[in-house]
């Protein structure tokens, strides 16, 4: 561009997202992963009360939105991107047992996979009310007869 070479970039931080070049958002869930890890711990280091309900709500308020911003654009489709995921919520939910000595049952926490298509759902409702849906998810027949197989 006016004799002046552009760079390739393979990865780029687009408001706080890690997107590749090929759009694989690995990278982005092992930021989250790190991230999410590092406030789960600084949790379990801070405090040292006896009451699960306690932790549950700083996870919901500390950790879970670290899981979900911007969900809906890099959402894991990799089964090692969703077990990343979900391991920070099964770790949480066993030092929360180990801590306030309760069965590890009785910890109730929504998986990452339910509270990222939470999230979808939350947006396309907000796309809808927009109107903004008919232009993103436009379906029209394409003229072709339906094929029934025996």
């Amino acid at each position: 561009m006016n004799s002046v070479r552009l760079p390739i970039v393979n990865m780029y931080k687009d408001l706080g997202v890690l997107v590749c070049s090929n759009l694989d958002f690995s990278a982005q869930v092992g930021l989250v992963v790190k991230k999410a890890s590092r406030v789960s711990n600084l949790i379990f280091r801070t405090f040292i009360i006896k009451k699960p309900d306690f932790y549950l709500h700083l996870y919901r308020t500390l950790v879970q939105p670290l899981l979900l911003y911007c969900s809906t654009v890099w959402s894991p489709y990799k089964l090692k991107d969703c077990v990343a995921l979900e391991s920070i919520r099964t770790r949480f939910i066993k030092r929360l047992a180990l801590r306030c000595k309760v069965p590890v049952d009785s910890v109730m926490l929504k998986s990452t996979a339910e509270l990222h298509g939470e999230a979808a759902v939350r947006m396309f409702e907000r796309l809808s009310t927009l109107g903004v849906e008919d232009y993103l998810l436009k379906i029209e027949m394409n003229g072709l007869e339906e094929v029934v197989l025996p």
